[in-house]
């Protein structure tokens, strides 16, 4: 098979030598792109393999590049190439072709334009000799299977760099042509992932997909289950709030008539108290006027003159019955206060405002403990939303594990010795019901021995505050 060489790069400028079978034009395009994409090519060591078509003509063309570590003579960043161009057809064995790129820059290349070390000895390409030598390298031995270019290749697109990377255990495949002929160009490397390395880390991957949704379907469990919780903790504090609330309207409505019928009772008892005294003035008038009562003695054989102070009573009995009669009247209406006259005295009976005080003394007790019932459900309500909201212990993961393995509840082994574990909270220690064993320690295992054997052990890690207990951690094993 009939193929050009080309040897281009960057000793000093951008330079070439090629066999004298390859159009120069076609030559000079090639060298150019490369020279232009030597910023963007950041292999060290790579065999580019492209489809080109020139003037409605298919070339394959193989470049063994070598970069990122080469210097040219100025001591700047370099590349140097040696490329392969194929009229018409294309190898089918591109391992060959990187193998035998390789050794002619090792026997032909290095030592005679660049250093082992990567440096550029020459200013350009020009020996005729040495380019001669680095031919005769190439075509000695050179073989290799061929096919012809069809019409389903695509051009590489003027050179462009590509994503598409084989590993060179795998360029020889049929894949290899097929991505050929989609991309118009491949990178072929040791360092690119194998197919086998890529089959390796997809099975990998699955697993850690399966894995990763195995976890999300736990977690989304849990989340579940807590939104639930949550949810039926939020109805019960509702309900609660909505029961005290209730009661607590009921007594404020109560504690209010209370004061309503105190406010009147208290008008009352200032009205009848002034009128009982208003009464009363009058009774005292009465007595002044009526003075010391005496009977007339007309009749008696012993009697006497009467003295000046005494009151004829036949003459003022009109005015006692008036007076009586006034009397008489206000102590039946307002039953506040009586007299009794006794030979020039006047005693008085109790007010009518006693009782109503009384009333009112009694209703001011029944107030003061409804107000104290009222701040006992204040005080209620305040600590339920505390130990509802703020209060609550942490969520600890407590975890169950039994011969080494992660274990339900309801698929503990009560024969069996089982180990707790917990993310430690200061503070926090273990409190255990029906259980023998009194002291556990995260991680430690310990026997499931009843001290009741009817009743199922219950263990917790909670703070001191047993109210604050988070029923995540809590756990009940029948």
């Amino acid at each position: 098979m009939e193929f050009d060489i080309i040897l281009h790069g960057k000793p000093n400028a951008g330079s070439h030598k090629a066999t004298k079978g390859i159009e120069e034009t076609f030559c000079q395009n090639l060298v150019e792109k490369f020279f232009q994409s030597m910023n963007y090519i950041k292999d060290q060591e790579v065999l580019i393999v492209d489809a080109r078509n020139w003037k409605n003509n298919w070339y394959s063309i193989y470049t063994f590049w070598l970069g990122d570590n080469v210097i040219d003579t100025a001591n700047r960043p370099s590349f140097v190439a040696l490329s392969i161009v194929v009229p018409n057809q294309y190898f089918c064995l591109v391992s060959a072709v990187y193998d035998t790129l390789k050794n002619a820059y090792l026997n032909s290349i290095v030592g005679t334009y660049i250093s082992s070390k990567g440096e550029y000895i020459v200013q350009n390409f020009n020996n005729d000799s040495a380019f001669e030598r680095l031919v005769n390298t190439i075509n000695s031995n050179f073989v290799n299977l061929s096919e012809n270019f069809d019409n389903n290749f695509k051009q590489d697109n003027n050179g462009a760099i590509t994503n598409c990377c084989y590993n060179l255990l795998d360029s020889d495949s049929k894949a290899f042509v097929e991505d050929w002929r989609k991309h118009g160009r491949i990178f072929v490397s040791k360092t690119c992932e194998s197919k086998d390395t890529r089959l390796s880390n997809t099975d990998k991957y699955y697993k850690q997909l399966q894995n990763s949704k195995n976890e999300l379907q736990s977690k989304l469990q849990e989340i579940k289950q807590l939104t639930a919780r949550i949810k039926d903790l939020e109805g019960m504090l509702s309900s609660g709030n909505s029961k005290i609330n209730k009661a607590l309207a009921s007594l404020k409505e109560q504690v209010k008539a209370l004061e309503s019928e105190k406010k009147s009772l208290e008008q009352n008892v200032s009205n009848l108290t002034a009128e009982n005294e208003r009464h009363c003035d009058i009774v005292k008038q009465i007595t002044n006027i009526l003075g010391s009562i005496t009977i007339d003695s007309s009749d008696n054989p012993n009697k006497e003159e009467a003295t000046p102070h005494r009151i004829d009573l036949k003459r003022i009995i009109p005015m006692i019955n008036m007076f009586l009669l006034i009397v008489l009247l206000f102590a039946t209406t307002f039953k506040s206060c009586s007299s009794k006259i006794k030979s020039s005295a006047v005693v008085d009976a109790p007010p009518a405002s006693y009782l109503q005080q009384k009333k009112i003394e009694k209703l001011n007790k029944v107030i003061n403990v409804q107000k104290k019932q009222i701040q006992i459900l204040k005080n209620k309500l305040a600590q339920t939303a505390n130990m509802s909201n703020n209060g609550k212990d942490v969520n600890c993961d407590l975890t169950i594990y039994q011969d080494n393995n992660q274990v339900d509840v309801s698929n503990i082994n009560i024969d069996k010795e089982i180990t707790v574990l917990v993310k430690p909270q200061k503070g926090y220690t273990f409190y255990t019901t029906n259980l023998k064993a009194k002291n556990i320690t995260n991680g430690k295992p310990f026997k499931l021995e009843k001290i009741h054997s009817n009743e199922p052990i219950i263990i917790t890690y909670r703070s001191q505050d047993r109210n604050k207990c988070n029923q995540l951690n809590v756990v009940t094993i029948q």
